[in-house]
């Protein structure tokens, strides 16, 4: 009788648990992660046209010599502070999805929880304390630190023989 028909065969997720908890651990940071994703994508199209209206700003100011009113530089600070942070939160939740560097993925958790930094304003927010609430958890920070260990033993078993 084939398992998937099976009334009496124990639930899936049981052997996935006992095979492998740190990815039911980081399954769990899926949601937010990409939620995360998703918002910086989405702004993505705005914040990358800062760089290029700064740059701008700045030509104008040293090459024209024409002096800045204090709103322009304000609003070029600001701009520049959103792209930047929302380039850390993309790259966070990048690795918050992959499960490879915690740091990363609580940095841009509470980045997204701030409206002023976070590009996306305050749509950013719920998906920011998700993901902190479910970073909390310790399977997860185990799943991590697990994650952080095999990548760790990759790396050496690469190196090459010293002599």
């Amino acid at each position: 009788m084939p398992e998937a028909l099976n009334p009496y065969a124990p639930p899936a997720e049981i052997h996935e648990i006992a095979e492998n908890p740190s990815a039911i651990a980081l399954r769990k940071l899926g949601g937010p992660a990409i939620g995360l994703i998703v918002l910086s994508a989405m702004t993505a199209p705005g914040v990358i046209l800062i760089p290029f209206l700064a740059i701008a700003f700045l030509v104008r100011v040293f090459a024209m010599h024409d002096p800045p009113r204090m709103q322009e530089v304000f609003g070029t600070t600001i701009c520049a502070i959103m792209w930047i942070s929302n380039c850390f939160i993309l790259y966070g939740a990048w690795k918050m999805r992959s499960g490879t560097s915690y740091q990363w993925a609580y940095r841009a958790a509470v980045l997204s929880c701030i409206p002023v930094l976070s590009a996306s304003g305050y749509l950013g927010i719920p998906f920011g304390i998700w993901a902190l609430i479910v970073l909390h958890r310790r399977d997860v920070k185990e799943a991590f630190a697990r994650n952080a260990e095999n990548q760790a033993q990759k790396i050496s078993c690469h190196e090459p023989p010293v002599g």
